[in-house]
Parts: C-alpha cells; structure tokens; sequence
C-alpha cells in the first residue's frame, strides 16, 4: 500500500521516469518483432532491467496501450490489487473495477489520449479485500519510436487515512470553535508582546469591545490593566513555569469600568524553547470577590462585636456601681451643700456613659432593646423636628411618607438613634448645603435581591431611605463605611463610630442595610426592616411613682459575681428597710438559700456567673421553695438570657446599669406581686 506524506512535485518526477521508461520498454518490443530474431536477448534483459527497476518503487504503478488494455504493473500495483502482472496483462478497467468506477476510469483515459500529457484527479479504488480507498491518480501518455501516442502510464497514492485525519482535524477545529464561541468565559490568544490576536465573544463583552476590530489598536499593558506591574509579574511567571492558574488581576473594561478577572494561561513555545504564543481563559470575578469581601466584612463586625459586647458589659458593672454610690451620696447630702452640685454632675457624666455602652452593645448587636409593634412613619415624625435642627438651614430636609402600613416590631430609640447618625453623616457630606431626604415605603426582598448582595431572608419589609446630595463615596470608602473606627473626617472630628452602631442596631432587628454612592453623586442608605401584618407586643409595666413604694422590710438574697455591683445593691437595699443576704457565685447563692430558706422572699440573680450561672441557680431553689420570687440581672440583651422560650419580661429581668429608684421600684413589684 502506497506511503503518505509524498509532494505532487515528487509524484509528477516519477512519472515523467515511467514515461521514457515505458516508451523505452515499447520500442525495445517494437525492436524485437521488426528485428525478427535479431538481438533477442539484449532486449530481454533491457525489459528485465525495467521491470525489475519500476518494481523497487513503493507505489502501485501500471501502464496500458492505446486501447486501455493493461500492459503490465509493478509489484505495489499486485499487492494492491491482489492480481499478478500476467492476469492483468490484457485486461480492461471493467474487469478490475466495478461499473461506476470502470467507468470513471475509462472516460478519465479516453480525455486524456484525447488530450496527450498529464493527468491527476482524485477517486475511489475497490479493494480484493471490499475495503474502499480514497486516492490520488497522476497519469501521462507516452509515445512509441515514430512519436506517436501509444498508451499511458499510472500511479496512484493511498490518501485514506491522510482524508481520515483531516476529518478529525476538521471536527476537532469544529469542536473547538463551537467551544470557543460559546464558552462563558473569555478565552484569548495574544502574542508575547501582549498583542491580542483571538479573544472570543464572551471575552470581548466582558472587557467591553463591540468587535474584533477595536482588538487592533489595544495594549493590554497600556489600555487594559489597571496596575501594568501586574502585566509584568504575568510575563515573568510565565516564562519562569510557563503556566499561571487564577492570577488575578485588576482591569479597566473599554467603558472605563473597573472589574477582577482570573487569569489562567499556558505559553506556547518555539522549537528553540522560547515563548511565541500565550493561550488562555478570563473570568470575570468581580461580584464573587465583593461577596468574599462582604464575608470577610461580616466575620470582623462579628469578631469585633464580641469584643466589644464583653467590654460593655464589663462598663455596665462598673458604671451601675458608680450610679449606685453617687445616688446614695445625694440622697444623703442637703440640697444646699456644696458638693450637691459635684454629685449631680458625676451622674450626669455616668448617664453618659451608660449611654456609651448602651452604643457599643447596639454596634456588638446586644443591646437591650423593648421591642414593640412601631410604625415607621410615626418614627420618622417624632424624630423630624429634632433632625431639621441638627442638619441647619442651608440644607433643604424634607420626608416622603408612604401611605401603606409600615408596621415592625421595633425599638423606637434605637430606630430614631440611626436617623439621627446617618443624618449626622449626610450633614458633614453636605458642607456647602444641598439636601437630604428620607422616605419610607413597602418592599419586597426577592431572590435578586439575595443573589446581588449575598445575603437576605426572602419576605416582606418596611424600607427606610435615606438620600443626600453630597460628596458621595468612591468604592474603596463605601466598603469601609461600617468598618469600626473608619473614618474621611479630620482627626478629632468623628469617633468612627456611628455607622458601625447603625449597622449593629440594623442587625439587631433583624435587618439589612445597604449604600449606593459615587463620588459627586450623593449616598443613599437603604434600611430593611421585617413587616408585620399582625399585631404583637410586650406587655409594658406599669411602675408606681410614690416615694414610699420602695421602702420594704422583707429578706432578700443578692447573687452577683462583680462585688462593687454586688457592695452597692446591698447598700442601696438595706438603706430602704431590706435585711439582705449577698452570694459571690452560684453554689454560694445555694448554701445562704438553704441557711435561710424560711426568711428569704427574694433573691436577685445575675445571669452569667461562674460555678452555677443564674438560671441553674434559680432551678435548683425553685426545687426546694417553689413560689420563691426572683429578679434577674444582666448587661446583656434578652437573647442571651432568653430560656426555654420564656421571655425575660416575665421572668422579672433588669439590665445593667440601672438606676437605684428603678431598681427599688422592680424589688418592690415583684415582691407585691
């Protein structure tokens, strides 16, 4: 069978040496019949010569004469056909091929004796096997000794399985352009100078080209890469391993757009080992990195709200301390004394304070809050009056209420705390006026919703907006806006923060908030509230204001870890007629119990304590006196105290701090109840 791979120009010198040859074997037979037994052997061995010469070439050669009739072969053309050179000797095409083929071949004959010289088309031959092959035919005519056509001569070369690779090729190339057509990521082609010389549809619309022909004039080092060093450890990773998996790298899209790609990419390289080519994938990752950031965003408010949730809590013991002696001190000093003054301020200053850690537990989400039934509009027109004074003249302020009903189970302070800061924000983003809006409506949190942001609990809600026409924000600031600390103002003009309290006060109601922002286009803050359609609340009490409701004669049992807290609740309750007994922990709180169980109506329990912590304490004596009377104590809010689906409301809960006539008018109540 014939070897692939042979040039035409190599078939064609070929057959041009089968010509003379051929038309030296006719006239060496011509010679012989006119010689008439002359010189026979000669030419025996002349046509011996040939016959053995054509036989050493690798491809089925045949000759025929004038009338299409085999004269003889080469030993390739026998194999091939599985005849010898003695059957084929006399026969026709019709006798070796079937008829369509016979055919063919006989009319491609004929135009070329009609046409002397060269020939060469492609077909089909039928194997002795019943294979069918495809070929290529290169045939040319030669002349007898008066220069007269007297046959042709042929070779013929095996292409099938040369047909068969360019199939594949064929349906690999079609495989790989349907891939790169339709694929959802940029795939790329470039040269080693960053020329771009393929990118696919997917990779065009995302870096914002409208065709291949904006590709021409594009560097990417110059026009597409935010930082170019970036270009540069891209071309030095690639020639120090030749492959780079996820290289990220900041871009500017043709509409100045800002986006992150992966980058992932293999070098192609020349027989001499240098680079020639880059190939490769770009992804578009910008909105996965800004869910990561968001992420890494919640996990550090997370981590920094437990940090600060137990320093507040730690203030609120020492802050109800210092509340509880300086109201004693008052109590005990005459309106006209000159340290009166000195006393009230140092509550004022602790009243401060309590407020501070009242801020950092609604940063940490655990703010005590009393949550009830509150409609936003009414929220947003109780705070009104104070915001248009805090926000000045020069700034337009006006609401856009909605009419629909806007009720949340809420904390009204709390709510009104975060207009007053993001308010505050506006004003400072607004230094030579503008205004600043806030609207309400109903909203819906949609699977969109969840997709875009990354977060969010499908249902209805109350929206408060918020929208100023200040500086606005760039990207970087916008995603640091929540960020404790962070601040744009000068130092000394802003804590850093407000926005961090506002963002754990959202949380705290189980809420979300959003910004929009661009520099010189206003901030819009956008609150989520969870809607309610029916109507629930917490019972509130109903505390009396008369001065003798507080005094009382009754035992009571103080368990409480913090001594100063501790020291001042003993002395608080004893200077109003209580016999007290004090526990420093749980198992302590115990053994007073069992020592004066018959004496002893109240005990007042913190919740978090060590050994027995206040609920195990409480269980424990409610076992061995079932109507006992309890007040539980905590900085924390009611989701941490919260137990066995019992509020704390019912269970009698005070937060820390408090203040003593708060505190004595809870003794008082719950021992009449």
């Amino acid at each position: 069978m014939q070897k692939e791979g042979r040039s035409r120009k190599e078939v064609l010198e070929e057959l041009a040496g089968l010509r003379m040859r051929v038309a030296e074997l006719e006239s060496s037979l011509q010679g012989d019949q006119d010689a008439d037994g002359g010189s026979g052997d000669t030419d025996r061995s002349r046509l011996l010569f040939l016959q053995t010469l054509i036989d050493t070439i690798p491809s089925p050669i045949f000759y025929k004469d004038i009338r299409g009739k085999y004269l003889g072969c080469n030993k390739a053309f026998e194999n091939a056909m599985g005849l010898s050179r003695e059957d084929l000797a006399g026969k026709t095409v019709y006798d070796l091929a079937p008829g369509e083929l016979a055919q063919k071949y006989s009319e491609f004959d004929e135009a070329l004796f009609k046409d002397p010289g060269v020939q060469c088309y492609e077909t089909s031959v039928k194997y002795p096997d019943g294979s069918t092959h495809e070929v290529i035919f290169n045939k040319a005519t030669y002349c007898g000794h008066d220069e007269r056509t007297t046959g042709l001569v042929g070779v013929f070369t095996d292409i099938t399985e040369r047909r068969r690779a360019e199939d594949l090729l064929r349906e690999s190339e079609g495989r790989y352009r349907t891939l790169f057509e339709e694929s959802p990521d940029g795939i790329f082609l470039s040269s080693p100078d960053g020329k771009i010389t393929e990118l696919n549809p997917a990779g065009l619309e995302m870096l914002g080209f409208a065709s291949d022909d904006e590709l021409k004039d594009i560097s990417p080092g110059r026009d597409l890469y935010e930082n170019p060093q970036d270009r540069e450890r891209f071309i030095a990773r690639m020639e120090e391993k030749g492959v780079v998996r996820d290289f990220m790298v900041h871009v500017r899209r043709m509409d100045g757009r800002r986006i992150i790609i992966a980058l992932t990419a293999t070098a192609e390289r020349d027989s001499a080992g240098g680079i020639k080519a880059f190939r490769g994938f770009i992804r578009d990752v910008t909105a996965h990195k800004e869910l990561e950031q968001q992420l890494i965003q919640a996990q550090k408010m997370d981590a920094v709200g437990k940090l600060t949730g137990g320093i507040a809590h730690d203030f609120n013991n020492m802050i109800m301390a210092m509340i509880g002696y300086a109201t004693v001190l008052q109590m005990k000093l005459k309106k006209d004394d000159p340290l009166a003054e000195n006393v009230k301020n140092i509550l004022g200053v602790t009243d401060r304070a309590a407020n501070l850690t009242r801020r950092l537990l609604a940063f940490s989400r655990k703010q005590i809050m009393t949550l009830k039934r509150e409609d936003l509009n009414t929220i947003v027109e109780k705070v009104e009056d104070l915001l248009g004074g805090l926000i000045g003249e020069d700034i337009e302020f006006r609401t856009e209420l909605s009419g629909s009903d806007l009720s949340v189970m809420a904390d009204s302070g709390q709510i009104e705390q975060v207009l007053v800061n993001l308010a505050t924000n506006a004003r400072d983003a607004m230094p030579s006026g503008g205004a600043l809006t806030i609207s309400t409506g109903p909203v819906d949190i949609d699977e969109d919703f969840i997709a875009s942001h990354g977060y969010g609990e499908l249902g209805s809600y109350a929206l408060i907006t918020v929208r100023d026409t200040g500086t606005g924000m760039d990207a970087d600031t916008k995603s640091k806006i929540f960020d404790p600390f962070f601040t744009t103002k000068a130092v000394g003009k802003g804590t850093g923060l407000g926005l961090s309290i506002v963002y754990g006060i959202i949380k705290q109601h189980n809420g979300y908030i959003t910004v929009s922002s661009e520099p010189g286009k206003g901030a819009a803050f956008n609150i989520y509230l969870p809607a309610v359609r029916t109507r629930a609340g917490k019972k509130e009490l109903n505390l009396t204001d008369e001065p003798g409701a507080v005094l009382g004669r009754e035992t009571v049992l103080i368990t409480e870890d913090d001594a100063e807290v501790r020291r001042i609740t003993r002395t608080v309750l004893e200077d109003f007629g209580y016999d007290v007994r004090e526990a420093s922990d749980g198992d302590e709180a115990i053994q007073k119990f069992l020592k004066d169980r018959d004496k002893i109506k109240l005990v007042i329990l913190d919740v978090i304590m060590p050994r027995k912590n206040g609920w195990e304490v409480y269980d424990e004596i409610q076992k061995i006196k079932p109507d006992i009377k309890a007040i539980f104590f905590s900085g924390y809010n009611e989701d941490m105290i919260r137990r066995k689906g019992t509020s704390a409301e019912t269970l009698n809960f005070i937060a820390k701090p408090v203040w003593p006539s708060e505190f004595l008018k809870k003794v008082r109540e719950v021992l009449n109840g």
